[in-house]
């Protein structure tokens, strides 16, 4: 070891170590983020299922209940609570022509961030899904 690099190893290490650590946690929250993300997708996919298989009753309540059910169970959680939008559009079929509904459902859901980090960071990013099923005529 020469005279004057007495020491180099520890200035280093002082500088890469918090450059090591921050790309770390970003990392930890794109991937929080992307399985929050994945959730509220398939909130939306389990609303509009539900719905879909629900024709003769409460079609919107029963797909927003189901969509809010599945971000609970997921432990996802939503700032003011998940917005879930469902409408029941109709939708005509070519030949024969068949008129039929088509549920969609929109999630969206203000995700604390420091829900998706390991270190407390304050505000919220919005994370949305959809899906669309095709009501179940014969189903019930």
């Amino acid at each position: 070891m020469r005279a004057g690099e007495r020491g180099s190893l520890a200035l280093e290490a002082a500088l890469v170590a918090p450059v090591i650590l921050m790309l770390f946690t970003l990392v930890m929250i794109a991937g929080e983020s992307q399985q929050a993300a994945a959730s509220i997708e398939a909130a939306a996919r389990a609303g509009a299922r539900a719905g879909s298989l629900n024709p003769r009753g409460d079609v919107i309540g029963t797909a927003q209940d189901a969509a809010k059910e599945w971000l609970r169970s997921n432990g996802v959680t939503c700032v003011g609570g998940p917005r879930v939008d469902v409408r029941v559009n109709p939708l005509t079929l070519p030949a024969p022509a068949q008129q039929v509904g088509v549920v969609v459902v929109n999630v969206n859901c203000d995700v604390p961030v420091s829900d998706l980090s390991p270190v407390r960071v304050p505000g919220t990013w919005t994370l949305t899904g959809g899906f669309r099923s095709v009501v179940d005529r014969y189903h019930g």
